[in-house]
C-alpha cells in the first residue's frame, strides 16, 4: 500500500522507490497527515484531489530523463519469402488496408529477395519490391514461413532487418516469422512469442530470449511478436489502435468481421471455440445462434426449435457437449461482447449493457463479477508451497527482472510516456517475501498528460516470485481514493467521472513476470492534476499490491 507523506501539490510525479503500507519502517502516525486524519479521508466536495502525491523511500539516482516522442508509424513494410504462409501475410495486410480504407493511413509494400516468391500453399505471388531502406516511421511485418525455411534464412534478409531496426523501425512477426527476427539477434534479452507448436523450438534456438506461451502477441519496445496465423490481425489491431484509436480499430475489425479483438495478455483461445469441441450439430445450430445474436434473449422453445430436437433433449445435450448450461454459455458471449464494446469511449455502461442484452449497468456489472472471479487458494495454503529462496536465487531473479525493467523503460521512452520501478534494493525485499505479499508491482508506465476528449495509456508489471502459480488474479485502474485497506473499498471511494477498466482474467505463472496495458478516454473535466490507482487482487478484495499515477489535464 503506497504512503503519501506531504500536503497536496499540483503536478506531482510518482517517483522511483515508494514506500509500502506492509514496510515494516512506516509506523501507523506516519500514516496520518499533520492534523491527525488519514490521507484520502478529509476528500471534500472535489473527492478526485483528496489523494496527495507519494514521497520517494530515497533519493533517485540519476535525474528524470525528458522523453521525447517517436514520429507515428506511416510506412508498412510486408517481408515476403519463399514458403510464407498465406493467412500469417494476408491477415494483417488486410488489416492495414481497411484501415486505409476508412482514411489514407499507411503507404504499404510488398519486398522480397525475389520479385516472384511461390507461398506454403502453393500461390504464387509476383511483382514483388527489392529490399528498400526502411525508417524510424516504418513497421516492418515478417510473415510466417515454413520452419525448415526458418533454418537457412537468407544472409540479406537478416543484414536488412537488423539495418532497419538501427534505423528506427518497429519489426513485427507473425507465427514462425519470430525465428528469422531471432537469427539477427534482435530477441536476445527480449520477451516474445511464436506458434505454440513451436514454443520449445523457439526457446532452444534463441536461449537468451524470454520465450512467452499462451500469448496472443507480445510488444518488447520496438520489437513485436504474434502466435499463430489469426492472431497477426489480432496483432495488427492492436498497432492501429495504438496509433488511431479503439473507434478504428473497431471500425476495422467490424468491415473484417472479427467478432472479437483479443489483446496479447489474453490466451491463446477463444469463447468462441472453447466450447466447440463437440460433435452435436444440433447444439452447434444454437451455439451460432447465440453467438449472432448476443442481445437477444430466446426462449428455450425457440433454441429447441433450431437445434431440431425438444426442449428437455437440448437442455441435456447442450450440458454433455459443452460442460455448461444453454444459459451460462449465453450470458459468457454477452460479457465477452461487453468485453470487446468497453473498449468504445462514445458508450456508456448502460449502452453496453443495452448491446449486450442486459437489463441494465447493474445487471452487467453483477455478472460481470460473477463470471469473472473464482475463489483463490486459502493464504495459508499458498504460504506452505513457498520455500525460502537462497541469496544465489535472489540474486538471480533481481539480474532477470532487472533486464525486464529495462525494456519496459525503453518502450516508455520510444512511446513518450513516464516510467517508474523498484531500485535494486526494494526488488531484493520483495522477491525475498519480506515486504510484500506475492504477486507484487514492480514497474509501470503512463500518459503524464493530455489533453480532455483524447485516449491516455497506462501498463502495469506484476511478478510472481513464487514456485506456484496464483489462479483468478486482476488488475483494476481506477481514479479517485487516494488510500484504502481493500478492494472493495477502493471501488465504493473511486470517483465514477473517470472511467475505470479491468484486465481479463489472469493466471501468473510461477517465477514469471506479465504486463498489463490499457487504453482509456479522458473525460471532460476541469484541467488539472488527478491521481490514478492501479490495484493486483483477487476474489473478496484481497489485495496484493498497488500503486499511484498522476495524469494532468490539458
Amino acid at each position: 500500500m503506497r504512503r503519501d507523506h506531504h500536503p497536496h501539490c499540483r503536478g506531482s510525479r510518482l517517483r522511483s522507490g515508494l514506500r509500502a503500507r506492509c514496510h515494516a519502517d512506516i509506523s501507523d502516525r506516519e500514516s496520518s497527515d499533520r492534523r491527525g486524519n488519514l490521507h484520502g479521508c478529509s476528500g471534500g466536495a472535489n473527492a478526485v484531489r483528496s489523494a496527495r502525491p507519494l514521497r520517494p523511500h530515497r533519493p533517485r539516482t540519476r535525474p528524470r530523463r525528458r522523453i521525447g516522442r517517436r514520429r507515428p508509424i506511416d510506412r508498412v513494410i510486408f517481408l515476403v519469402l519463399p514458403t510464407v504462409e498465406i493467412l500469417d501475410l494476408a491477415g494483417p495486410l488486410q488489416a492495414f488496408a481497411e484501415a486505409n480504407a476508412l482514411s489514407p493511413r499507411y503507404a504499404i509494400k510488398t519486398v522480397s529477395t525475389h520479385t516472384k516468391v511461390d507461398s506454403a500453399q502453393g500461390v504464387t505471388l509476383s511483382n514483388l519490391e527489392q529490399l528498400t531502406p526502411a525508417s524510424e516511421n516504418s513497421l516492418v511485418v515478417v510473415p510466417g514461413v515454413k520452419y525448415a525455411a526458418t533454418e537457412r534464412t537468407d544472409r540479406r534478409v537478416t543484414e536488412w532487418l537488423r539495418d532497419a531496426y538501427d534505423a528506427g523501425a518497429t519489426i513485427a512477426s507473425v507465427c514462425t516469422g519470430s525465428f528469422i527476427v531471432g537469427q539477427t539477434g534482435l530477441l536476445d534479452g527480449r520477451r516474445c512469442t511464436t506458434h505454440w507448436s513451436r514454443i520449445k523450438d523457439l526457446a532452444r534456438r534463441f536461449p537468451r530470449a524470454h520465450v512467452l506461451d499462451d500469448r496472443l502477441f507480445v510488444r518488447d519496445g520496438r520489437i513485436v511478436s504474434s502466435a499463430g496465423i489469426v492472431s497477426g490481425i489480432d496483432m495488427a489491431l492492436a498497432m492501429i489502435e495504438a496509433q488511431h484509436g479503439p473507434l478504428v480499430a473497431s471500425q476495422v475489425a467490424r468491415e473484417m468481421v472479427v467478432y472479437i479483438r483479443r489483446d496479447g495478455s489474453q490466451g491463446q483461445s477463444s469463447i468462441y471455440l472453447d466450447f466447440r469441441t463437440h460433435m452435436n450439430p444440433g447444439v452447434h445450430r444454437v451455439q451460432d445462434w447465440l453467438i449472432q445474436n448476443p442481445q437477444t434473449k430466446a426462449s428455450l422453445e425457440k433454441l429447441a426449435d433450431i437445434s431440431g430436437m425438444s426442449a428437455r433433449n437440448l437442455t441435456r445435450l447442450f450440458r454433455q457437449a459443452t460442460g455448461v448450461s444453454i444459459k451460462a454459455y449465453a450470458t459468457r458471449i454477452r460479457l465477452e461482447l461487453a468485453r470487446t464494446l468497453r473498449s468504445d469511449p462514445t458508450l456508456s455502461m448502460e449502452a453496453i449493457a443495452r448491446r449486450c442484452g442486459f437489463s441494465d449497468a447493474r445487471q452487467l456489472r453483477r455478472l460481470w463479477h460473477g463470471f469473472a472471479v473464482a475463489r483463490p487458494l486459502p493464504l495459508r495454503s499458498v504460504m506452505a508451497m513457498k520455500r525460502k529462496k537462497s541469496e544465489e536465487d535472489v540474486r538471480r531473479e533481481v539480474a532477470q527482472v532487472k533486464k525486464e525493467i529495462e525494456a519496459l523503460e525503453e518502450r516508455a521512452e520510444e512511446l513518450g510516456q513516464s516510467f517508474w520501478s523498484l531500485d535494486e534494493v526494494q526488488l531484493a525485499r520483495k522477491v525475498r517475501g519480506e515486504t510484500s505479499k506475492s504477486p507484487f508491482i514492480f514497474a509501470q508506465s503512463w500518459t503524464s498528460g493530455a489533453f480532455v476528449g483524447s485516449n491516455a495509456s497506462y501498463s502495469v508489471s506484476v511478478r510472481n516470485p513464487d514456485p506456484t502459480g496464483y489462479s483468478f488474479v486482476y488488475v483494476t485502474i481506477f481514479f479517485g481514493l487516494g488510500d484504502f485497506f481493500s478492494a472493495d473499498q477502493a471501488w465504493i471511494g473511486r470517483d465514477t467521472r473517470w472511467p475505470a477498466v479491468s484486465s481479463d482474467r489472469t493466471f501468473l505463472s510461477p517465477n514469471t513476470s506479465q504486463t498489463f496495458s490499457f487504453t482509456y478516454p479522458l473525460p471532460s473535466l476541469l484541467r488539472g492534476t488527478y491521481n490514478g490507482n492501479s490495484l493486483v487482487w483477487s476474489r473478496g478484495g484481497t489485495l496484493f499490491d498497488r500503486t499511484s499515477f498522476d495524469i494532468k489535464l490539458l
